[in-house]
């Protein structure tokens, strides 16, 4: 599993929309930051973030499908974006 420690400084915009309040935590599976989505001034939500490893073993893809498959259920989070990025 890949966490080579992705770090987004407070204030770092990410994929031009959500702005970093705060991190949040980390572990084997990546970062968790507190963001605000710049689209909807005042939405706070979490971001996270795992590096790219090569062998493409990365938790949050399956975690993302997952969480699709889940969409609109009771007592789910909803998943509102998920992406891939050169280094995350």
């Amino acid at each position: 599993m890949g966490n080579d420690a992705i770090a987004f400084a407070n204030g770092k915009v990410v994929c031009g929309r959500w702005k970093v309040l705060a991190r949040l935590g980390a572990g084997g599976c990546g970062s968790v930051y507190k963001v605000e989505d710049l689209q909807r001034k005042g939405y706070i939500a979490a971001l996270k973030a795992e590096a790219i490893v090569e062998d493409d073993s990365g938790v949050l893809k399956l975690e993302a499908a997952v969480l699709k498959k889940l969409a609109n259920r009771k007592n789910v989070i909803r998943l509102l974006m998920a992406g891939k990025r050169s280094k995350y």
